[in-house]
């Protein structure tokens, strides 16, 4: 496919076709046998980036499903896999840990003499 090409029903078919598989941009641009770049200008300048939208939303939909569905019986971890690939914000546990290092300031006791008389005091040194 050259870039601005109008698509073919066989090739609308066979992009849309990739997408229910819950392929990437990449991935189908690499089927189709062109770089991701112009296989985005294709798809705007056939406007199917609705379909396209649409399509994306199909496979997440289903792969979310067959997670309920099977619970844990199935593969677990291709399942979250594909869920934190695609749905990142939904799916994606993220953790974070605050450290905070806090200065404590040294104590030391000297002895001061005065006239025959030893006191003692407390300094703060850092």
């Amino acid at each position: 496919m050259r870039p601005k090409q109008i698509l073919t029903s066989k090739e609308t078919h066979m992009i849309t076709a990739l997408i229910k598989m819950g392929k990437t941009d990449t991935e189908i641009a690499e089927c189709v046998g062109i770089p991701r770049t112009t296989y985005l200008d294709v798809i705007k300048y056939n406007n199917l980036v609705g379909t396209v939208k649409q399509f994306k939303n199909f496979a997440d939909t289903e792969m979310e499903l067959s997670l309920y569905s099977i619970g844990v019986k199935g593969n677990l971890g291709a399942i979250q896999t594909w869920l934190y690939n695609r749905k990142p914000k939904d799916w994606k546990s993220t953790n974070y840990i605050e450290q905070k290092i806090i200065e404590v300031p040294k104590i030391e006791f000297i002895e001061i003499k005065n006239n025959n008389e030893t006191k003692s005091k407390k300094t703060n040194r850092k």
